[in-house]
């Protein structure tokens, strides 16, 4: 009898392990997950129900999407298509991945993201009932229609130019600066704005307005010949010429430390974000910026942005 009771004890435990591990949807979900199968077998597709999630998984057209659901009245539907890994990949660059997410973005009614080797590919929208997402669920579907294609195209373009920027680099230059060389190499920059707490205005690689723009960050692929700690300064010249500073005296107006734990391997650095509050402080125009090694002075990268 102990030996039976054991037995059931270590499957209610598991059982209560598994319900803990499900992702609980509210009432309006549930209505919402159940509508949903309805209506994609009333269209011919199979769906079914991934229990760790509780999302409704179907194909068309030979490919693999899920629903998930949040929020309650009006439900926040999610749709993910298979997205795209590269994990095996030894000679991936995530600065391409970023400029092919970019280029899925501005061609694509839907949101193409990547982190960690991973792209995803996403469409959300909200409905108070489930009628209004079925109508137009076709047209959605549709909006990711050769989403993986476009990223291929634009990350293969972005991969030969690196290959191409790379050895444009890696020739003899003669310079008048009488600078020390450094070990540190940046690759990509973006910029996304921010507000004083630090949530999103507007993300990387996204327009920047000058209605809304209020501290600039700079998001860098950063890598080093050598390990250790190193310090990064970014300069920043408006439209009309003038050095922006964070203080009077300093050459830059934003700092980040970097921390290089492994060579020849590039990493994500993000300096600390520059601007304020006031209406004025940002003007329409282009910026140009340089990054530095702020301890040895020398010049990694230059780049602008504009201000629409």
């Amino acid at each position: 009898m102990k030996t039976i009771r054991f037995y059931f004890t270590v499957i209610g435990f598991c059982l209560s392990m598994s319900a803990m591990a499900q992702k609980t949807l509210t009432e309006d979900g549930i209505k919402a997950q159940k509508a949903l199968v309805e209506y994609l077998r009333t269209i011919g597709l199979t769906p079914s129900i991934d229990m760790r999630d509780n999302s409704v998984c179907f194909k068309s057209n030979d490919v693999f999407y899920w629903v998930t659901f949040d929020e309650n009245s009006p439900v926040l539907y999610t749709i993910h298509r298979k997205g795209l890994k590269f994990d095996e990949d030894s000679h991936f660059k995530a600065s391409c991945a970023r400029v092919a997410c970019n280029e899925v973005n501005l061609k694509h009614k839907i949101k193409c993201t990547y982190k960690d080797k991973r792209v995803e590919f996403i469409m959300q929208t909200y409905a108070k009932d489930p009628s209004d997402l079925h109508g137009g669920f076709r047209k959605m579907l549709a909006a990711f229609k050769d989403a993986d294609k476009t990223y291929k195209n634009r990350y293969n373009e972005a991969y030969d130019q690196w290959v191409k920027d790379s050895i444009e680099k890696n020739k003899p230059i003669t310079s008048n600066d009488l600078v020390e060389n450094s070990p540190l190499k940046v690759t990509y920059i973006a910029f996304g704005n921010f507000d004083a707490k630090g949530n999103v205005i507007s993300d990387y690689n996204q327009p920047l307005r000058k209605s809304s723009v209020k501290y600039i960050k700079a998001s860098l692929d950063v890598s080093s010949e050598e390990k250790g700690l190193f310090k990064l300064g970014m300069k920043i010249v408006n439209p009309d010429g003038k050095p922006m500073v964070a203080t009077k005296g300093v050459d830059y107006c934003s700092t980040a430390n970097v921390e290089i734990k492994k060579t020849s391997k590039t990493q994500e650095c993000e300096l600390d974000p520059y601007g304020s509050e006031a209406e004025d402080f940002w003007k329409a125009g282009e910026y140009k910026v340089e990054i530095y090694d702020f301890e040895k002075g020398a010049k990694l990268y230059s780049t602008t942005f504009n201000i629409l």
